[in-house]
């Protein structure tokens, strides 16, 4: 809109200049030149309809082309718009659990994804492995909260802005809810707050102390003059317990790579699936459960045996005759009764 108002001021420029030639050459640069005003005008009313349109949306995103689809990143600062698509498999034979479409980025797909996998295996408790995009303190809570026991690589640390004793120097008492500095003094919880972020809003726990004022080491723990303070979130047991489990279990994690990678791979490079052929989050979601379903079925030819696959879809098909029949004619006889 700020390059359209450029344009537009550019032409009354020229339309004053123009307008005060009367000579017949100028009589047909200042219509050419309201025409374009026109046209420019007409063009920030639609942008101005569509930035109405982004600031009443919830994310902050309209797409033209497919409604649903939302500008997916892809990996570091490579942005597509797209859909997140979401896949579960299970670790004994790799098959494909469960796909569905999530949010813009990984961070609030865990749960989801545990709580599907329970419900579609009937298991209550599961492990499940994750890369890093889905490290989430509220999320692995969930999981846990659930009987989902979480294995998520832990992100890398922030490094610190400034010279001195680290979060990882002060020592935390679980018992006392409080923590003790390098100097030997004691940070209780002070305050609770929500840290609002682009990504996932979340609940802090500040810890401060009195004992900064003439403290001798000071100087190497901060340069603030209201001293020392320690933040740690609500949930950061639950990522402690997580970060651990993985270090303990370090050949156990690594096995994600080889469970789900396949997967994706199959789709991407053999069968070409690097972009879906229709629109909607309801039709794209189901593309990739007829992909999935497709590869169960080569999955299952590996594992059964061509003979015994064929005699399990023969039982399943009568299954699905007697759906068919019951959608199909609903006024008439709702069961096929095969002898």
């Amino acid at each position: 809109m700020e390059y359209i108002d450029g344009r537009i001021g550019d032409y009354l420029d020229q339309l004053e200049e123009a307008e005060e030639d009367p000579s017949r050459r100028k009589r047909k640069l200042v219509k050419e030149l309201q025409t374009k005003i026109a046209e420019q005008e007409a063009r920030r009313e639609k942008y101005e309809a569509l930035s109405e349109q982004v600031d009443q949306s919830e994310d902050g995103q309209v797409s033209l082309t497919d409604g649903d689809a939302r500008a997916v990143i892809k990996h570091r600062n490579i942005v597509e718009v797209g859909y997140n698509i979401q896949t579960v498999a299970d670790a004994k034979h790799k098959l494909v659990v469960d796909v569905f479409a999530g949010g813009v980025n990984d961070l609030n797909e865990l749960g989801i994804a545990g709580e599907r996998a329970q419900e579609i295996s009937g298991v209550e408790k599961i492990d499940l492995l994750a890369d890093a995009g889905y490290h989430n303190g509220t999320q692995l809570a969930k999981c846990e909260r659930r009987g989902v026991r979480p294995f998520v690589a832990p992100r890398r640390g922030y490094p610190q802005k400034e010279e001195g004793f680290r979060k990882e120097d002060f020592v935390y008492d679980q018992d006392t809810d409080t923590y003790t500095c390098p100097a030997g003094s004691e940070l209780t919880h002070t305050s609770t707050f929500k840290r609002k972020t682009s990504k996932v809003p979340y609940r802090v726990k500040r810890y401060t102390t009195p004992q900064c004022d003439g403290c001798p080491l000071r100087t190497q723990c901060t340069t603030s003059t209201n001293g020392r303070y320690i933040e740690r979130p609500i949930h950061q047991a639950y990522t402690e317990r997580n970060d651990r489990r993985v270090a303990r279990y370090r050949d156990f994690y690594r096995t994600r790579q080889e469970i789900i990678e396949h997967i994706f791979g199959t789709w991407k490079r053999q069968w070409g699936m690097t972009h879906s052929v229709v629109k909607g989050k309801t039709k794209v979601k189901s593309e990739y459960r007829l992909a999935a379903i497709a590869y169960n079925l080569l999955r299952a030819t590996q594992i059964l045996g061509l003979k015994k696959l064929q005699e399990q879809l023969r039982s399943l098909f009568f299954v699905f005759l007697c759906l068919v029949w019951s959608t199909w004619r609903p006024k008439s006889a709702r069961y096929l009764v095969f002898p």
